[in-house]
């Protein structure tokens, strides 16, 4: 009598490489983006940021219609959440990317994005320092404010990694003083 095909090991040998692969997808997705993200996008962010930022510094109303056309703070706000899973996921991302040897280039690649959602963050401010709707400037300081206190318990959870990762210590913790300079 023939056994029927889920009892064969033909079948759950190929089970269990397609499981493990799909654990090992869901691990590795997250840092491996954000990696992608530093080495094909920073760049072109980073100079938005800055064309943005010197806008300001040169021209308020050219700044200010600029900032309502694209819609700026809409985009910080998906970029806040988009970070704020990042710095939830931390131990578990930096863990596994340890293994894979890629710890370094996640860590350069996180600063990064926290780099650039400060800097961004600044020129939210900046806006709304000109604008002249109060009760909306209070509720952009306050989420700013909220933004920060997760953002110290996540320094936090820099700090406690080994010496070896000394430099990016460093650079955390320079990026939380321009925040609180904001």
């Amino acid at each position: 009598m023939k056994k029927p095909f889920y009892k064969l090991k033909r079948f759950y040998i190929p089970c269990g490489l397609l499981i493990a692969f799909v654990i090992f997808i869901s691990l590795a997705y997250r840092p491996l983006e954000l990696i992608f993200w530093d080495k094909y996008y920073y760049e072109k962010e980073n100079q938005i940021r800055k064309e943005t930022s010197k806008l300001f510094w040169s021209n308020e109303e050219e700044f200010k219609k600029v900032f309502v056309e694209q819609n700026l703070n809409q985009e910080l706000k998906l970029n806040q959440k988009e970070l704020l899973n990042y710095m939830h996921n931390f131990k578990k991302d930096f863990k596994f990317m340890q293994i894979l040897g890629l710890d370094n280039a996640y860590l350069v690649a996180l600063r990064n994005k926290v780099s650039i959602f400060g800097r961004k963050s600044e020129t939210n401010l900046n806006y709304f320092y000109l604008a002249s709707n109060s009760t909306t400037n209070l509720n952009e300081m306050n989420n700013f404010i909220s933004i920060m206190d997760r953002y110290i318990i996540f320094i936090n959870k820099i700090d406690a990694l080994p010496d070896t990762y000394a430099l990016m210590k460093i650079a955390f913790n320079a990026d939380y003083f321009l925040f609180n300079l904001i």
